[in-house]
């Protein structure tokens, strides 16, 4: 089961605004290696991830890494469709 935990707004992703994130929801995560955070690959969450939760397992969101190919192949032939 996923159970999304926590939110907040931030002005701009980067490395910075998610250590601080990651850090206020370590406070309440009694056993970080029993944690999966699944994220876009922003490399302000895993430099966060890193610092934070070293430990616990960081998965990559199907959805967005899709997303992200599409946006990148646009105009490649050999794509194939997701």
């Amino acid at each position: 089961m996923i159970y999304p935990l926590a939110f907040w707004f931030a002005n701009f992703e980067c490395t910075e605004s998610w250590t601080w994130f990651l850090s206020q929801l370590r406070n309440v995560i009694v056993d970080p290696k029993r944690v999966m955070i699944i994220s876009d690959r922003h490399t302000g969450i895993i430099g966060g991830m890193t610092e934070i939760f070293p430990d616990a397992t960081h998965g990559f969101c199907a959805y967005n890494l899709a997303q992200n190919l599409r946006k990148m192949c646009k105009q490649r032939d050999d794509v194939i469709k997701l």
